[in-house]
């Protein structure tokens, strides 16, 4: 079996129409994720780099590693964006660009509650 990496888009109001694209080691991979969907990537053996990204928005990158043990490592995204950001967009847009939206690995206990 081929471990898999699984993305889980996490329910918010803003951007919740927008797709993500999924970016895997600085490629952009052909799934797209919407809000409360799932996808999952085979991945080979080895360190990987996992974003997100809106448009121009982006998220923090997350440095994980899949050894021989891994058959499905799960994680989360969504969006950084609250309250008064959300009436300055052209400001993250500029500036903070790489910080509007969020990637997160799970767990193991996470996972196992789900």
């Amino acid at each position: 079996m081929f471990p898999k990496i699984k993305i889980r888009r996490v329910k918010g109001w803003v951007f919740d129409r927008a797709p993500c694209k999924i970016i895997l080691d600085g490629r952009r991979m052909g799934e797209v994720i919407r809000t409360g969907q799932e996808r999952e990537i085979i991945v080979e053996e080895g360190k990987h780099e996992l974003s997100i990204k809106i448009g121009l928005l982006g998220s923090n990158c997350v440095n994980f590693e899949i050894n021989g043990n891994d058959d499905l490592i799960l994680f989360e995204c969504g969006v950084n964006l609250k309250g008064w950001q959300l009436f300055f967009p052209y400001f993250h847009i500029l500036f903070r660009s790489n910080s509007c939206l969020w990637v997160r690995q799970k767990s193991e206990l996470d996972q196992d509650s789900n």
